[in-house]
């Protein structure tokens, strides 16, 4: 946990040994990883690599660059048959999609997330999917199908060990 101390009328930064050091090291442990991973030959990286490269990329600012990394990891999850790990990514893409405005891309991944979870209808996935419904269907006013993905999500939490998922799902 960073501490702030007021020294000599300015803000310095001091680290505690019970956490990390600040939010710097955040930024330098994303840069690190997206210089790692784009150092290398993108056509051999693994779903859970570009998975990890969309994330630094989402991180560091660059949202066009975390999508087409995600696109790549969701196509790789596809391809191998892994539903849940599809619809986690598809589920990404939609907030990604949605967080910029692009209502008819957002839909699309939203309508791949949920044919992923109908082969995994017990997972965690489940829930995350539903709050993405949840905010999709809140969008057009369909005040009924909002109030029941999000029920989905808060009773999917507690059944998967995900707390935060019952959370938001209230």
């Amino acid at each position: 946990v960073k501490r702030l101390e007021l020294r000599s009328g300015r803000r310095t930064g001091r680290n505690d040994r019970r956490g990390v050091s600040g939010l710097d090291t955040g930024s330098q442990l994303w840069h690190s990883r997206d210089d790692e991973l784009t150092a290398r030959d993108s056509s051999t990286l693994e779903p859970d690599e570009l998975e990890q490269l969309a994330d630094a990329a989402f991180w560091l600012g660059r949202p066009r660059e975390a999508i087409a990394a995600r696109q790549r990891a969701y196509a790789g999850h596809r391809d191998a048959s892994d539903h849940a790990r599809a619809a986690r990514a598809a589920w990404k893409l939609f907030h990604s999609h949605f967080e910029l405005n692009e209502t008819a891309l957002a839909s699309g991944w939203l309508n791949r997330a949920h044919r992923h979870i109908a082969e995994v209808p017990d997972s965690v996935e489940r829930g995350y999917v539903s709050i993405a419904a949840a905010m999709w269907s809140r969008d057009p006013g369909d005040l009924d199908n909002h109030v029941a993905q999000a029920t989905l999500a808060h009773e999917a939490g507690p059944a998967q060990s995900a707390l935060n998922l019952a959370n938001s799902g209230r």
